[in-house]
């Protein structure tokens, strides 16, 4: 099959990112032919992809060459920004990772007039676009899955020594926290903020608890880790079975919980570890967070046949997307900008303290001579 992955950018270890990465992955395994857009392509994430497979001029695509189309965000009409293409069925996939998101939510209409399959990344976003028009028959849950590579049966840990938090956005009291832990156990920190590295399945197997949200939770589970899922939003604290259901249908974002102070974090994660350390062991249903599991089950749908008269449809929301583009792909280059000037202004700083030091060397050993030599004398 040819198939094709749209997002708006794809360039850092976040969300929407990871997710077309290990969606590259599952279809190239199967021998597929994939195709990869994205407004913005950077590194470190597309030093992972072919760069044969990567594209950035939505004219250079037609869709009518791919049986699959996964679009994330509303760049779907830029496809059509030209002669009109003849009709062509295809699997279409509009695509939500949260229940919130306006640039996913830009090709809802004409993806929901067009009969388009609509993949959800948890039931909060499920019912979210139901209460928008789609049916619900048309949405299908994802539970933002993860690689089989993550599972692993080994048992849990019967002492807690290394905690990693895995996190773009550390709230500030998770790095109060971590501050007080690190006198007690091991801790670790990674994210755009901090230490940057993709998450492997041997990353999480080196920690006995991961403090996370989002897709790492689903990592960790498959992992059979010790979850704590708290970030900005706040949090549950330790997944446990009162807690798991209201986490799990806000995508384990935090939502739903409560926020903490620094102190609490702290304890709870030291002294709740022996009642929750078994939690992940015991979950049912890991199935549901496996890409193999849900893709193959998406894939059995029926193709839809996109008319001439659909596809001038799209067109009308061609406009609105370019002009979308546009202003992101200034903001990039505006941030782009103020990350060399802010490069520039450290490196110039740490050479005038550099300098500043060495004057306050030389002057100190001046100092130190005139003595020696006043001592001399005496």
């Amino acid at each position: 099959m040819n198939v094709l992955l749209l997002t708006n950018h794809l360039k850092d270890y976040a969300g929407s990112e990871i997710q077309i990465l290990e969606l590259y992955r599952y279809f190239k395994l199967k021998c597929n032919k994939v195709m990869v857009y994205a407004n913005v392509i950077e590194n470190p994430i597309a030093a992972y992809f072919d760069k044969c497979d990567l594209c950035s001029d939505a004219q250079q695509i037609n869709p009518c060459d791919y049986e699959i189309i996964w679009s994330q965000h509303g760049v779907f009409s830029l496809l059509f920004d030209k002669e009109e293409n003849s009709v062509f069925a295809a699997k279409i996939f509009s695509v939500h990772l949260s229940p919130f998101e306006n640039m996913e939510l830009l090709q809802l209409p004409y993806m929901n007039q067009i009969g388009a399959y609509f993949v959800a990344n948890s039931l909060e976003t499920k019912d979210r676009l139901h209460r928008l028009g789609v049916p619900m028959e048309k949405i299908h849950v994802s539970y933002n899955c993860a690689p089989s590579s993550f599972l692993n049966t080994s048992s849990p840990p019967q002492k807690l020594n290394r905690l990693v938090i895995i996190s773009n956005h550390p709230p500030s009291e998770v790095l109060e926290a971590s501050k007080i832990l690190k006198s007690k156990i091991q801790v670790d920190i990674f994210g755009l903020q901090s230490k940057v590295e993709l998450v492997t399945p041997e990353l999480i197997q080196k920690y006995d608890v991961v403090l996370t949200i989002g897709k790492t939770v689903q990592y960790a589970l498959l992992g059979n880790k010790v979850v704590y899922c708290y970030d900005h939003f706040g949090g549950m604290g330790y997944l446990s079975l009162k807690n798991y259901e209201i986490a799990r249908y806000h995508n384990f974002s935090g939502r739903g919980g409560e926020r903490k102070t620094a102190d609490q974090i702290a304890s709870e994660i030291i002294n709740g570890f022996s009642d929750n350390r078994d939690f992940s062991t015991s979950l049912l249903g890991k199935e549901d967070y496996l890409i193999e599991y849900f893709m193959d089950k998406l894939l059995m749908l029926p193709s839809q046949n996109i008319s001439a008269a659909q596809q001038l449809l799209i067109k009308q929301f061609v406009p609105i997307e370019r002009k979308i583009r546009q202003l992101y792909l200034s903001h990039h280059a505006m941030s782009c900008t103020m990350l060399e000037l802010e490069l520039e202004f450290k490196l110039k700083l740490k050479a005038i303290k550099k300098r500043n030091t060495l004057i306050s060397i030389f002057f100190l050993l001046c100092t130190l001579v005139s003595i020696f030599f006043f001592w001399l004398e005496r």
